[in-house]
């Protein structure tokens, strides 16, 4: 994740959590881009490995994050034969 990214969001108005959230979820759905696009998959393709229909594979195409949860983005990961994992730092000194 960016640091700048999520103080982007957090300039928006959105909390600290909020826009950790976010830059979570922007962060998944552009490793998924990245698989896509390095394997040179298409939506047709798309459409039969994470069997959803045209449209969704066009919200997914066209950065529609708004109608995908982090769920759905770590499940086509998954599906595209990757995993997930994420790490949490104690931001303060114990």
């Amino acid at each position: 994740m960016n640091k700048k990214t999520e103080v982007v969001f957090g300039s928006l108005g959105f909390s600290k959590s909020e826009s950790l959230a976010m830059c979570l979820k922007v962060d998944i759905y552009l490793n998924v881009m990245k698989i896509i696009k390095s394997r040179k998959l298409k939506p047709k393709d798309l459409q039969k490995i994470f069997d959803v229909p045209h449209t969704r594979v066009s919200e997914l195409m066209n950065a529609r994050l708004t109608t995908m949860s982090m769920e759905k983005l770590i499940n086509y990961l998954e599906q595209l034969g990757c995993t997930a994992s994420f790490t949490i730092k104690n931001s303060k000194a114990s």
